[in-house]
């Protein structure tokens, strides 16, 4: 007994052209990667292998009114990956510059402010539990 349809390749490979992208019904023109948000851009040189390009890059070249270099990423100030206006975006030159900005500075600003809060005593350390805490007063 033979159940289901079953199709050339032929076919196959034009119900699946026919569905893909902006063409297939449930999809908007917006999609979710790693926590940032992508727009359908077929043609743009930075488009991904689903032809979406992350929507604060898009928002960078506007802003520039170029594209971007191969090696330029855009920091996202506020580390909210969904706020690309672009007074939260920031240029940077390449990805080392990028780690530098995002994560060695953060890193230290972290540091330097729970110092300070550890020396005013707003943040104790639980010597049963192994853990910092913020000191309720």
């Amino acid at each position: 007994m033979k159940l289901g349809t079953h199709h050339t390749q032929e076919s196959k490979e034009k119900m699946s052209k026919a569905n893909t992208g902006n063409r297939n019904a449930v999809f908007k023109g917006v999609r979710y990667f790693n926590g940032y948000r992508h727009l359908y851009k077929p043609d743009h040189p930075r488009a991904n292998i689903a032809k979406c390009v992350a929507e604060h890059t898009l928002v960078m070249e506007e802003y520039l009114g170029r594209y971007l270099l191969k090696e330029e990423r855009v920091h996202h100030i506020n580390y909210d990956r969904l706020d690309n206006r672009i007074e939260n975006l920031y240029l940077c030159k390449d990805s080392s510059f990028h780690i530098k900005v995002s994560h060695k500075s953060f890193k230290d600003i972290a540091k330097e402010l729970f110092m300070k809060e550890f020396n005013k005593g707003n943040i104790i350390f639980d010597k049963k539990r192994g853990v910092y805490k913020k000191c309720i007063l």
